[in-house]
């Protein structure tokens, strides 16, 4: 509305899902981020019965099979985990396919921003809107806290 560009494609995908838990899971409300060989991964607990997680990946040639389909994202995150602590793993493992979303992450350019308008008669881009963080940045993670 404003006249911003169509964001542009960040080359990374975003795989992420809640796990619930029907009693409580035993975690401290700590953010684990893991960062290593071109991937992101971890998970934080909101509340003592759900962990929202998330895995983050530079773009596959796999994303066209998976996309709308919740078994082959989440066999995907198992699949390319790597050495993660156990609780990862089995969050994601027993996560239910109901929550599994996956996402081509995308941005805009800064200098849009800075030498754009952020405004037009009444509207104005503030906040999040004006800049949106990624869904496994831990800055966003630690924000929600």
């Amino acid at each position: 509305m404003v006249g911003f560009q169509e964001p542009s494609f960040a080359g990374r995908t975003s795989m992420r899902g809640v796990k619930y838990f029907s009693s409580s899971h035993g975690f401290e409300l700590k953010v684990l981020h893991l960062f290593g060989k071109g991937i992101r991964a971890g998970f934080i607990p909101y509340d003592d019965k759900n962990v929202h997680w998330v895995f983050a990946c530079c773009s596959s040639s796999q994303e066209k099979e998976m996309e709308g389909d919740p078994a082959k994202v989440k066999q995907f995150v198992l699949d390319n985990l790597g050495k993660v602590p156990d609780e990862l793993r089995e969050i994601v493992e027993s996560t239910g396919l109901e929550t599994i979303i996956s996402a081509r992450l995308r941005y805009r350019k800064p200098w849009e921003l800075q030498w754009g308008s952020i405004s037009k008669d009444n509207v104005c881009v503030a906040g999040d809107a004006l800049h949106p963080m990624t869904p496994n940045c831990l800055h966003s993670w630690l924000v929600c806290c």
